[in-house]
Formats: structure tokens, sequence, C-alpha cells
């Protein structure tokens, strides 16, 4: 094949792809980016809607009791461990694990800096209890039961998780005993604060916040917008996240909590309230988390609902099958990067008979392209003394042998669409984030060798081979091909890798249709 006859259906495709993702994909941007905070007027407390402003402060007890001692509990699970204190009753770090045949991977999501920087920390409008007792730790065949309790003034408040061993949930229970009714003056609101993870490899990563609104998923991408916002009304789903990991409300029995807000504490990190309703006697509540990784298989586990969160753009569908396809793969294989080079021998036999006919359509359109300049070259040569006669065989010739039709830009028309869902797929994937490869230690970071781009050009210019007289004609297949090594050299391992292997397996095809073709 010659690069001038594949250089217009690849910029075509290039054209036709960046135009649809710039257009459609921009009002799916839009759409998540001017999302608001809308107040839903039903089964909310009209004394709670009346407070306009979002209530960060925490006054945090300083009263221990003398037998008070700080105790980390260390509550181990198949995905991870969270390390929970007697200090807010609360998680003050948290660390994922992943598991291969070689070894196990640690990720830290979330490490305490502080007396207010905690997961589930329980604020009260007054003075809020700080130092906890563990009554009860618990261990269960499918989950970990912890207990905590503390004294405030009128009553007792006590706080009970429940961790699953093999999901990625985490179920609060709080029990207010008070010992008898409060007057209007002493009313109790709650609020629960938890904040969004922290991978610190991933210091410049952007943190998202989401919520479900209408049977629908509402995101902000702007930390600053979304400080002092307020969402009213029943809460059934609400987080955050990073690129890799999630933190979120997932089910609120009794629609316990009435508002929910947020707080920048950094660019890259943020603090969710959950305001409860006013207590004025005893009563208790159970909220359940997901707390883990961004994966389809894990979602389905605690709520579907957050597959949602997973916004690939226009082309989701197709993302979530090839996140699907490569998970598959990989049970098989065992390692990302074999997988990813078996889907891309997938996809390319897939596309086999789409492309099979347009390299005939590309061969039979060059030698139809050959014969018109053969005979506009005798035209011009004929009539070069009758202008006017020149200008009409050439149009006769022109319409005779028509010109190529773009049949042969399928399979590039086909291929591009893959070729960002799968950029999509790969970068955000928990899967693919430090996973190895032979030389390569993270498929979703480049490559530090930059042995793939290299590969990349080799393969480049092996499928596209120059076979124009003119020196500069000639020049063109290596330029484009140190162009696209230009270009991997800053993608991510993972989609270099695919794009080596979709070449290679192009130059295999090439050279098995000549097989044939001396046959």
């Amino acid at each position: 094949m010659r690069f001038k006859d594949l250089f217009f259906p690849l910029a075509l495709a290039l054209l036709v792809t960046a135009g649809i993702q710039f257009f459609w994909g921009a009002k799916v941007e839009e759409k998540a980016q001017t999302a608001r905070l809308h107040e839903i007027a039903h089964q909310v407390d009209p004394d709670l809607v009346a407070l306009n402003a979002p209530d960060y402060e925490v006054n945090l007890s300083d009263t221990k009791s003398q037998d008070f001692s700080v105790v980390s509990t260390t509550v181990d699970t198949d995905y991870g461990s969270f390390v929970f204190s007697t200090e807010g009753a609360a998680i003050e770090k948290i660390d994922f694990t992943r598991k291969d045949q070689k070894k196990t991977q640690v990720f830290e999501t979330f490490e305490a800096r502080g007396q207010e920087d905690r997961l589930f920390l329980l604020a009260f409008n007054d003075v809020t209890p700080y130092y906890y007792h563990l009554d009860e730790h618990k261990e269960l065949e499918d989950r970990i039961i912890l207990s905590y309790t503390a004294p405030f003034t009128g009553g007792t408040v006590t706080k009970e998780y429940t961790v699953f061993r093999a999901i990625n949930k985490i179920d609060l229970k709080v029990s207010m005993d008070i010992a008898k009714p409060l007057e209007k003056d002493d009313r109790i609101r709650t609020r629960l604060i938890f904040q969004s993870p922290r991978v610190q490899a991933l210091k410049d990563d952007t943190v998202r916040v989401f919520f479900e609104e209408s049977g629908s998923m509402k995101t902000y991408t702007n930390v600053k917008e979304i400080t002092n916002k307020l969402l009213t009304g029943p809460i059934s789903l609400l987080g955050m996240d990073d690129r890799y990991f999630v933190y979120s409300l997932v089910q609120d029995s009794g629609n316990f909590f009435q508002r929910a807000y947020f707080r920048a504490v950094s660019d890259q990190s943020l603090r969710a309230y959950l305001q409860s309703k006013w207590i004025t006697s005893s009563d208790s509540w159970t909220t359940s988390f997901y707390v883990g990784p961004k994966q389809i298989s894990a979602f389905s586990l605690v709520d579907s609902r957050l597959d949602d969160i997973l916004d690939y753009g226009w082309l989701s569908p197709l993302s979530k099958l090839l996140l699907k396809l490569l998970g598959w793969l990989f049970d098989y294989v065992k390692n990302f990067g074999w997988a990813i080079i078996l889907l891309t021998i997938l996809l390319k036999l897939l596309l086999l008979p789409f492309t099979w006919r347009a390299e005939q359509k590309m061969k039979g359109a060059a030698s139809q392209k050959d014969e018109l300049n053969r005979k506009l070259a005798y035209l011009k040569e004929r009539y070069k003394d009758d202008p006017e006669k020149l200008a009409q065989e050439r149009t006769e010739a022109m319409r005779k042998h028509g010109m190529p039709g773009l049949g042969s830009c399928l399979p590039m028309l086909l291929q591009f669409p893959i070729f960002i869902a799968l950029n999509r797929v790969l970068t955000n994937s928990i899967s693919l984030y430090m996973a190895p490869f032979l030389w390569i230690p993270n498929l979703a970071a480049k490559d530090p060798y930059y042995i793939l781009p290299i590969l990349v050009v080799i393969a480049i210019i092996l499928h596209t081979p120059s076979t124009s007289k003119d020196p500069k004609q000639g020049l063109m297949p290596y330029a484009m091909a140190l162009f696209f090594g230009a270009i991997t050299m800053q993608l991510s391992a993972g989609l270099v890798l695919f794009i080596l292997t979709s070449t290679v397996t192009g130059v295999v095809q090439a050279f098995v249709a000549k097989l044939f073709k001396k046959a």
C-alpha cells in the first residue's frame, strides 16, 4: 500500500472523529459542568431549609475520660485495609491492595492530616464528641464490626461500623441515646464528614463531585464552583472521586440526611458534609458507603448506579464494552499487556472483512488514478496548442475515469472511534494503573525507555513503504512515521502498545495477502 493512498483516508478519519468528539463530546462535558444543585421541597425540614449558609465549623470537645487511650484498629479485607481510631471514631487511613501472580501492590488513597481530616467524623452543631471508647470488635466470616461510644451533654452517641470483607461497602449505624426530650434551643443537628480520595502518586489529579438528581447523575469538576453550593432534599447517592477511586454515600435509610454541601481543602482535595434533620429525642439511622476503586465489577456488588460516574463521553457504551472485553481477556492471560495485544488482534479480525474490501478498492483506485494521469499527460502533449480543446478532453477524461469513492475510508472511520474509546479506558482504568508488562512498570504511564514509540516508527515505515520515484514523495512515509513516533512518546504505554500491535498486525496482514496473491 502506497503512502499517498493511505494518507487521505487517515486524514479524513481523523477530521471526522475529531469533529464528532468536539461538537458532541463538548455538549456532554458542558452538561456536566453546568449542572446545578436544585432544591427539592418535599420531605425537607422547613427549619433546616431556612439555613442558607453551609455550616463548616466543628467545635471538637477536649474532654477526655480518665481511662481514655488512643486505640487504632486495622481492619483487613479482601481488597485492602482500613485504620480506625478512637479519636473521632473515624477512619484515619485507607490502603487498597491488588494482587497478581508475582506481587501485591498497595495504593494509599487516604491518610488523616488533622483532627477534622478523617473519614466519617460525626460533628454536632454544638460541642462535638471526639474521644470515643471502642466497645466492640467482632470478626465474622463475611464482615467486621466495630462499635464506639462517647458521651455528650444530655446523652450518649454510638457509632457502629460494619466493614464487608468481599465487597467495597461500609455500613455506619449512628445511635443517639438522649436522656430526655430536648427543647428547641437545645436540639442537635449532626453532620457526617468525609473526604475525597487522595492518591499521593496522583497529586495533580482532578477531584470530582457527583450526585444523583431526578434519576440522572450530575457532576462537578470545578472545586471552587462546588464550594458553598447546597444540595437539599432526600440524598440517595452522593460522593467524590479522582481518576481511580470513589468514596460515595449509596444509601440513607429513612432519608435522615437533609442537606449536603462541600468544602475545598485544596485544589485536589474536597470535604463533603451530610447534614441531618433536627434531633430532639433518642434516634438511630444507618447509612451505606462505597469506598473503593472505579471498577464496574466492584460497583455491581454494591450499587450499579455508580456505573454512571464512569463517564467516557459520547463513546461511553463502546468504552465500557472494551473495558469488559479487556477484563475478560485478563482473566485468562493474567497480564494487561498481553490482554491489550489480544484485544487489538481481536478487533483487527473483526474489521478484517472491511479492511480487505477497502484495500482492494484502494488498489483499484490507485490503478485507475495511474491510468488517468497517463491520459492527462497524453492530452496535455497532444492539445498543447489548443487550450479550449484540452479543457474539454480533460473534463471528459475525468468524467470517464471518475474519482475514487470513500468506501476505502470505512476501516479508518471504524478504527478511530475505537481508538478514542480505548484511549479513555486505558487512561482512566484502575486496572492499568501500575500494571506492569515486560520492561514497562506502569501501563498507564509513558514508556520510560521509549522502546514502544521507536517500534511504532519502524512498524509504520514497514506498513507504508515508499513506491514513488520522486525523492520528496519517497521521504513522506519516514516523515509520517517520525510524526507518529513523536506523538506516541506522550501517550500511555498501554495505548502505544495498542497502536503498535495494530500496525504490526497490518504489516502481517499485507504480507499474507502478498503470499496468497503469488499462490
